[in-house]
């Protein structure tokens, strides 16, 4: 490679290899056709500097118990309450 990506633009998501959900985040890119981020710690077309501050907010987010954002507990507790919002609605009173 003779010359590097001096910006980039990573996804975020819960670590997977964490017991709890404040284990800290993974940063990387999306899998193709999905939302699961597949981790780069060593992408050779960053910059390493890049690569660095990955590292560094990788273990940043571990130490402090940062808890990413996870759109499927989002919108699966979202569906469930609306769910249950339109049977309280619709039953007569």
């Amino acid at each position: 490679v003779t010359q590097w990506r001096t910006q980039a633009k990573l996804a975020v998501a819960p670590n997977p290899l964490s017991w709890g959900s404040r284990g800290g985040c993974i940063f990387g890119l999306y899998e193709r056709n999905s939302h699961r981020v597949v981790p780069i710690p060593n992408c050779v077309v960053h910059h390493p500097q890049i690569n660095k501050a990955i590292a560094i907010l990788t273990e940043a987010t571990a130490n402090a118990q940062t808890v990413a954002y996870n759109h499927t507990l989002i919108s699966s507790s979202t569906s469930s309450s609306s769910s249950t919002s339109q049977a309280s609605s619709s039953s007569p009173g």
